[in-house]
């Protein structure tokens, strides 16, 4: 016997309103799909990238310690060491000569941005100039013999130049001739072991600091000063200061408390390390020339010596580098094509042997 079957039940919706339901399902789930993956396409490209992978550009048997790029010329390079005295490079830093300064460490140098035959150096045994791109050098008047960290011209005015000198009274010197007469500066950090001077060039404002007195900036190219900013132990070393290109955040690197930022221009300053294992010597401080939010960090940090943060300073994480020794690294600067970052470690396995490495952003 036949069994009989039920008839599916029929709906009382047209064969019409259905299509028009499941076509607007059908538009609503494409629509979200869209809507997500551009958020994750935006998120992703508002945050800067940390660098992949390392290239060496060329290694020399000294501790590293500055690094200038000619402003006229970036493929003319200058590198400072202890053991090799001042280098130069024709080649964007593939090959060296020596140019001498052989008694000590070159620990900085000043290229007149109006004539890069004029030279400055910094070096453990005293303050020298040159000006004939490094053939021959003399001793400045006006300045006593020392060792100086600093030696500067204002790139706004280079007839203004600046020397720091560790140790002693006084210990921060002006030149407003371009550096044939000095003469100390009054107030601000006078007086303090001077870590640096650096420069603002489109505010036209001048950063200068020193151990117990703490930072301070000038807008007058140092005529006067006021402390730039509480927050920041005095008990320190402020190794560098940078910012963002539309300067909504400052950021300060010291010795032994890692890196502090300023949200208020300035005015005042907070600890800026979380994520950082090790806040301890910064050597370099470097914020992206585009990304308003990434901003790089290298130092002293229990062997992870690159450090990248993608929201402004508040949290961190640590680069890979690999193989490389990056317990000791002092220079730490952005490239002249302003696409990745120049970096070169002091020391390599505890040898006094110093490498540049180069990487994209």
């Amino acid at each position: 016997m036949a069994q009989n079957r039920k008839s599916p039940p029929r709906s009382n919706r047209s064969p019409w309103l259905i299509g028009l339901i499941v076509a607007g399902a059908i538009a609503i789930v494409v629509a979200a799909a869209w809507f997500v993956a551009g958020a994750l396409k935006s998120d992703e490209g508002s945050q800067a990238k940390a660098p992949a992978t390392w290239a060496e550009v060329s290694s020399v048997n000294a501790e590293m310690q500055s690094l200038v790029f000619d402003p006229t010329d970036p493929s003319r390079q200058y590198l400072g060491t202890q053991g090799e005295g001042l280098l130069a490079s024709q080649d964007e830093g593939r090959t060296w000569k020596s140019l001498g300064l052989l008694a000590g460490a070159v620990l900085d140098v000043g290229i007149n941005p109006k004539n890069p035959d004029h030279l400055l150096a910094a070096t453990t045994s005293g303050f020298m100039v040159s000006k004939d791109r490094g053939k021959s050098w003399t001793t400045p008047e006006g300045l006593p013999v020392g060792e100086y960290h600093v030696a500067q011209f204002d790139p706004n005015d280079p007839t203004i130049a600046w020397a720091g000198l560790w140790r002693g009274q006084p210990t921060l010197f002006r030149s407003t001739d371009g550096g044939e007469n000095w003469s100390p500066v009054v107030g601000g950090p006078q007086g303090g072991d001077i870590n640096f001077v650096s420069f603002d060039k489109e505010k036209g404002a001048t950063y200068a600091s020193a151990y117990g007195k703490g930072l301070f900036s000038s807008s007058d190219r140092g005529e006067t000063w006021k402390i730039a900013g509480t927050g920041i132990p005095t008990n320190t070393d402020i190794t560098m200061v940078t910012f963002n290109s539309d300067r909504s955040v400052y950021y300060a690197g010291t010795h032994d408390f890692g890196v502090y930022r300023s949200i208020d221009g300035g005015n005042s300053w907070e600890p800026s390390n979380n994520g950082k294992e090790s806040a301890s010597d910064v050597h370099g401080l470097l914020a992206h020339p585009s990304d308003l939010d990434a901003v790089y960090a290298a130092g002293m940090m229990m062997g992870k010596g690159v450090f990248v943060s993608n929201d402004r300073g508040q949290t961190w994480q640590s680069v890979e580098t690999g193989s490389i020794n990056l317990d000791d690294v002092h220079i730490f600067t952005l490239s002249p094509d302003e696409k990745g970052i120049v970096m070169g470690s002091g020391e390599h396995g505890g040898t006094p042997f110093g490498t540049l490495y180069r990487t994209e952003f």
